[in-house]
């Protein structure tokens, strides 16, 4: 480092900020953002990934790179040994255990400061980094393009949290409820100071037992107050908790598919779990942080009132408390957020272990996979050691501040008592409310200081909450009903735009009422051309249509309300077999279920089981053979009476026989079918079939021994032509591409 850099480092000019990765893939886009930070470019993960999206499969180097020149900054790549490290330019960002980027910060005698993406701020020694570090680390500099810059996208409390004039009102009774009853708590000292001086040093008995009526019924209409406001709080906490979690959860059912695809299961409920404290600190905080400044000023006049010097001394006590709070708030900030991602790591093994769990006995990885969750469950108590070590720490140091100050108060208001300038019921009463208004400003402190620390929370939140919606998803629906026609014109995707297209200038014409079968090599985008017809995923060009409109113009909930869908990771839901037929539509017809079913011929198997279609199932089918999930699935497709109907091997688990009467009976429904598959029976049963190989699909001709004739009523529409590679592949050498028919 040279010694410009460390006076900006000793003078704080500059500060680096951590940044944390909220999908698995993108530890160097989070790298970048935080040197950029560094130099003045502050932003958040949200909008680096929205203005520089990254692969699911992850970044290079090279891709580190480009990223940070999108945003001006110049980089050197260098290899370095561990004990080069120290002259880097820093922040620098160094390769980590071969799958993994981390910044470094500093370098300190024998050790490494890391900021790491996925697990925050660590301190590593030389000795353990050299079996992560791979020897390549990017120093990052600005060049003339590099322009400061705030542009984060904060989640604001306000878009999460809706009140409405109900609970406007119960807010107002809360806060008056609570006044009310903190007076309560004010006179108390005072009702000490009257029984010590007028009633026992002077020895009346009468004014004492009038004056313990009085407090005595003063404490009914105490407790009374305390219960009206406990159940005033209880409907507001449960109110705001159901809007907040509510309105999240529309949200997130309307992002993209995407979005699911490229985080943890875990990760995402932990993210939703942490509406839990900002509701806590919006129904208590926010009423409590009033409350308590209002009653910090009385109680703070009362002192001044009673002794200028001891109430002095009290508000120098509680300033050196604020101090020390403040001192370590950065420290739990950051603790806090480690916190959270062990807990959400933590949570998504144990997920993963209960979903994967006949794989893993299957396996005999039972012990390994216990291993794994143990090791990464310590790592979540360690967090909370270490957030409680803090607590404890600064916990101590204030109470022995404040313990200091009241022997301090006590000796000189003894002093005071001594020359008669105070009497003893006065220094009871003093420092009582010396306590409360160390309790109301330490509360005060305590508030903001969570309210800071919630930015923890709402950044976690904010990875849901400022998702772009799916586009046209809440879009009025087309009261149109849907004939069957596709037509997909130069269609092509690719998942990031640094990646290699998936599908390239794809051109599809498939008639109302046609079957057909896609094949090709497994990973050869069969799936993902399914999903995109279906606008699960967005084209990166061209345009699908149906019936002659685009998908855009439909709208993705009018098409696949029209729609059935069979893909090959569907589950079914803890339910009836009927629920998972009817997807718990609300106005189930049975009439409508059973017919699904015997189309799909699941019905005798339903028939035949001791709750026949109330029988349950698990949240993953378990109680059911993989046939007839399959089978349950088809039916659930089938059941919304849909104009297409798409499967992604969707009768892979079937014998033949069973297949080849499911398919007997759904070419008696009026509807267009595509399914990709490469069983024979299933290429066979198709009225064409399309080949997709290497990003591109054409039209194949089938064997002459499994050609049907298509229905009389169809027009073939012309016939793309095929790669004739995959028509080797797929049919082998008795196979004749379409082109060849000519000349029959």
């Amino acid at each position: 480092m040279d010694i410009g850099q460390s006076i900006l480092n000793l003078s704080g000019f500059r500060k680096i900020e951590l940044l944390r990765q909220a999908e698995a893939a993108e530890c160097g886009l989070a790298c970048v953002g935080m040197v950029a930070s560094y130099f003045g470019y502050q932003s958040d993960i949200s909008t680096l990934r929205r203005e520089h999206p990254i692969s699911l499969k992850g970044s290079s180097l090279k891709d580190v790179i480009d990223i940070a020149a999108q945003l001006g900054l110049g980089s050197r790549a260098v290899r370095c040994e561990l004990e080069e490290l120290k002259d880097l330019r820093r922040p620098a960002i160094l390769h980590w255990n071969m799958d993994h980027f981390v910044v470094l910060k500093d370098v300190q005698k024998d050790k490494l400061v890391l900021l790491d993406p996925a697990s925050g701020q660590k301190v590593v020694k030389l000795v353990d980094a050299d079996e992560s570090f791979t020897g390549v680390a990017l120093e990052l500099t600005p060049t003339p393009k590099f322009q400061k810059a705030k542009v984060k996208k904060p989640v604001r409390l306000s878009s999460l949290v809706k009140l409405d004039g109900s609970t406007w009102k119960a807010l107002g009774q809360g806060l008056v409820l609570s006044l009310i009853m903190q007076v309560f708590v004010l006179m108390s000292p005072y009702f000490m100071q009257i029984v010590i001086d007028e009633a026992v040093l002077k020895g009346d008995l009468s004014l004492l037992g009038a004056v313990a009526a009085g407090f005595a019924l003063l404490k009914v209409f105490e407790v009374a107050t305390i219960i009206l406001r406990g159940l005033v709080f209880q409907f507001l906490s449960n109110v705001v908790s159901f809007d907040m979690e509510a309105s999240l959860l529309h949200h997130m059912m309307r992002l993209p598919l995407p979005y699911f695809h490229r985080r943890h299961v875990g990760d995402i409920q932990q993210r939703f779990q942490s509406l839990q404290p900002i509701r806590d600190l919006v129904v208590n905080g926010a009423i409590m942080v009033l409350i308590d400044g209002v009653l910090a000023i009385f109680v703070g006049a009362i002192l001044f009132l009673y002794n200028m010097q001891l109430a002095f001394i009290t508000i120098a006590g509680i300033l050196l408390y604020v101090v020390l709070r403040l001192i370590f708030l950065e420290l739990s900030k950051r603790l806090a957020g480690d916190l959270l991602v062990a807990e959400a790591k933590e949570n998504t093994k144990f997920l993963e272990n209960l979903r994967a769990m006949q794989t893993i006995k299957i396996a005999g990885a039972e012990n390994n996979r216990a291993s794994l969750w143990r090791n990464l469950a310590a790592n979540s108590i360690n967090a909370t050691i270490r957030v409680g070590n803090v607590n404890i720490g600064y916990g101590a140091i204030s109470q022995a501040i404040l313990g200091l100050t009241t022997i301090l108060i006590v000796y000189i208001a003894a002093k005071s008592v001594i020359a008669t300038q105070m009497t003893v019921g006065m220094i009871t009463a003093f420092i009582a409310y010396k306590g409360q208004l160390e309790q109301r400003l330490m509360a005060l402190v305590e508030q903001w200081i969570n309210f800071k620390l919630l930015d923890v929370h709402l950044e976690r939140v904010a990875d849901i909450a400022l998702q772009d919606r799916e586009k046209g998803i809440d879009a009025p629906s087309v009261e149109r009903e849907l004939r069957g026609n596709i037509q997909l014109q130069g269609v092509s995707f690719r998942y990031a735009p640094n990646e290699p297209l998936i599908l390239t200038n794809v051109n599809l014409d498939i008639q109302a009422g046609e079957f057909i079968a896609l094949t090709g090599p497994s990973g050869s985008g069969k799936s993902t051309l399914l999903r995109v017809l279906m606008g699960l995923y967005p084209s990166t060009g061209g345009q699908v249509y149906f019936d002659g409109l685009p998908l855009s113009t439909w709208g993705p909930s009018s098409i696949r309300a029209q729609i059935g869908v069979v893909m090959q990771d569907d589950t079914l839901l803890a339910g009836s077999i009927t629920e998972n037929i009817a997807l718990f539509d609300e106005k189930t017809d049975m009439e409508r279920v059973r017919w699904a079913a015997q189309i799909a011929c699941i019905h005798d198997d339903i028939e035949q089981m001791p709750m026949a279609y109330r029988s349950l199932v698990g949240d993953m089918g378990t109680t059911l053979s993989g046939g007839q999930q399959q089978r349950i699935m088809l039916a659930r497709a089938l059941y919304r009476q849909p104009r297409i109907l798409v499967m992604d091997e969707g009768t892979a688990h079937l014998d033949e026989a069973t297949e080849k009467k499911i398919n007997e009976n759904l070419n008696q429904l009026k509807m267009t079918r595509i399914a990709a598959a490469h069983r024979k029976e299933t290429i066979g049963a198709a009225d064409r079939v399309i080949g997709v190989m290497n990003g591109q699909a054409g039209e194949l001709r089938k064997p002459p021994s499994m050609t049907s004739p298509p229905p009389k009523e169809q027009q073939i529409p012309s016939a793309i032509t095929a790669n004739p590679d995959l028509q080797e592949i797929l049919f082998g050498s008795n196979a004749i591409p379409r082109e060849t028919e000519k000349g029959e």
